[in-house]
């Protein structure tokens, strides 16, 4: 079997419910190229499907996938209904060694920043920009109507 067929098998576990495992093998970046992501469905629709001949797809992806595991259909309508409830969303994956991620930091005050991650951050520049804004407003009255900020710190 080829490398390829291996890594887009799926095991069928239900009427119409397929579960697989997305591979580093067609990773560009840590990142699964999207045309293996599309094979993967493309088998699942196979396996269902009386045609025989390949079905031409089109995918818009919203953002990376990562390898490993993945979420049932059943388990995305649940992250993203409205009756999730208390239900934590899934925590994104960690950085693995030698990630190269480029971010902002915000310095709003001597021992104070925020750093601000594009890659995952779903906010525009114009959002970045009056949510600094934002901040140290916040920041400057809180400073003026603590007493504690305008103290003096001792001296050494």
């Amino acid at each position: 079997m080829h490398v390829f067929d291996a890594d887009t098998s799926l095991a069928q576990t239900a009427p119409f419910h397929f579960t697989g495992r997305i591979t580093p093998n067609w990773s560009i970046n840590e990142t699964p190229n999207g045309g293996y992501l599309m094979a993967l469905l493309t088998r699942s629709m196979q396996k269902v499907s009386e045609k025989q001949s390949t079905p031409i797809l089109t995918a818009n992806f919203l953002s990376p996938c990562f390898p490993g595991e993945g979420v049932s259909l059943d388990g995305i309508r649940d992250i993203l209904s409205e009756q999730r409830g208390d239900k934590p969303l899934p925590p994104p994956p960690r950085p693995k060694p030698g990630h190269i991620s480029v971010c902002s930091k915000l310095v709003i005050a001597d021992g104070i920043e925020l750093l601000i991650d594009p890659e995952h951050a779903t906010l525009s520049p114009e959002d970045i920009r009056k949510l600094t804004r934002a901040i140290l407003s916040c920041y400057a009255t809180i400073q003026s109507e603590s007493p504690s900020c305008t103290e003096k710190p001792p001296p050494d």
